[in-house]
């Protein structure tokens, strides 16, 4: 018998090919033998047979799928509490990651400190003009930044203090 089908992957076999087969197992023929001989699954032998046994040739005529004028069923509309629910998991998920890129940052930033007392005294002075810089914004603490960055909070306050001592320099 000639497979009615196009490719191994996704064969489509002619309703004439789905026929014969079904015909062949109402005969009495082996589901397993015709599964061996077509590479076809045995569900789908067993589903065409019972097709051809309820509507005979036309029941193996209809195409795959969802039936042509059937909706899509509605999805449920949730309630308060299950809206609730799924941005509490939403707003957790973000909370989750923006926790690891804090520690991608600091751990980032640990890296570029420099191993020379010069670098890293380099290092840090640019931590702390970054943050003075940031004291602007509303909210915005020096203490957490310094946690962040992981530099010494008392060392930004004590050159924040020299920086803005008279005549612009530092006191040592």
């Amino acid at each position: 018998m000639e497979r009615g089908h196009l490719s191994n992957k996704n064969r489509v076999f002619t309703g004439e090919f789905k026929e014969g087969v079904a015909q062949r197992i109402v005969n009495g023929e082996s589901v397993t033998a015709l599964h061996l001989e077509t590479q076809i699954k045995r569900s789908v032998l067993y589903r065409w047979r019972d097709a051809y046994r309820k509507d005979g040739a036309a029941g193996l005529q209809r195409p795959a799928g969802r039936p042509p004028g059937v909706p899509n069923p509605p999805r449920p509309v949730a309630g308060p509490q299950e809206a609730s629910a799924r941005r509490i998991v939403e707003l957790e998920r973000k909370i989750a990651t923006t926790a690891l890129d804090i520690d991608f940052f600091s751990k980032s930033l640990q890296a570029c400190k420099g191993v020379a007392p010069e670098q890293h005294r380099g290092w840090r002075d640019g931590i702390y003009g970054e943050i003075r810089s940031m004291m602007q914004l509303e909210g915005f603490q020096a203490s957490h930044a310094c946690d962040l960055a992981r530099v010494s909070r008392a060392g930004f306050y004590r050159t924040t203090m020299s920086t803005n001592a008279p005549g612009g320099r530092r006191a040592t």
